[in-house]
Parts: C-alpha cells; sequence; structure tokens
C-alpha cells in the first residue's frame, strides 16, 4: 500500500513537473510573441508619426500658395461660377472632338466637324 501511494505521489510530481515545464516554455514563447507585436506597434506608430509630419509639411499654406505661383496657378474667382443648367453635355464635347467623312451631292469628298454648343457666356473673362 504504502509503495502505491508512493508510486501515485510520484506520478503525480512527474505529470506535474511536465506539466509546469510545457507551462513555463509556453508562456515564454508567449511573451516573445508579445513582445514582437509591442515592437511591431511602436515601429508602426513611429512610421504614422513620420507620415503625419511629411504631410503636415507638404500641406503648408506657404508652401502650396509658393508651388502655385512657380506653377503660374491663380485663384478661382467667383466670376467663372455658373449654374449648372448653363454648361453643356460631355457628349456634345466628344462629338466636337470627332471628325465624320462625308460624299458631297455633287461626289466630292469632305470632312465634317462639329462644333459644340454652348449654352453659357462667362462675363469678364479675358479672351475671346
Amino acid at each position: 500500500m504504502r509503495n502505491q501511494l508512493f508510486l501515485v505521489a510520484l506520478t503525480a510530481a512527474a505529470l506535474s513537473a511536465f506539466g509546469m515545464f510545457h507551462i513555463k516554455y509556453t508562456v515564454r514563447d508567449l511573451e516573445k510573441r508579445l513582445a514582437a507585436t509591442e515592437r511591431s506597434i511602436s515601429e508602426e506608430e513611429k512610421l504614422m508619426r513620420t507620415r503625419k509630419a511629411d504631410l503636415a509639411l507638404l500641406t503648408r499654406p506657404q508652401r502650396l500658395a509658393d508651388n502655385a505661383a512657380a506653377l503660374g496657378l491663380k485663384p478661382a474667382q467667383g466670376t467663372r461660377v455658373v449654374a449648372a443648367d448653363q454648361i453643356g453635355y460631355r457628349s456634345w464635347v466628344d462629338l466636337s472632338s470627332q471628325t465624320f467623312a462625308i460624299t458631297l451631292p455633287a461626289g466630292g469628298e469632305g470632312s465634317l466637324s462639329i462644333k459644340p454648343m454652348t449654352t453659357f457666356q462667362l462675363q469678364g473673362l479675358d479672351g475671346p
């Protein structure tokens, strides 16, 4: 009886030792994964801060104004605003870029270009 109790205690101790060994290395692996994840998060946060700083630098009003001036851009003016129903259709503009071959009643050949209809006039603009 005493030997059986000793064997049960020894088996329980061996199983406990194996369980602790397994748990210890599982926890160690999980800690490594956690450290890697935290490192990855830290790198992504650093990258995000860098990108925010880059965006802030690139969208500075003075920089944008300098670039616009260098490109010859000018601010939009309210005189160029028209109602939506005054603007022609895109299909009219597309037709104007095409040339059609035609046969004249006298038998000659020619080409036909369509001028898009404009339905609005912008007042106060330079040009024709």
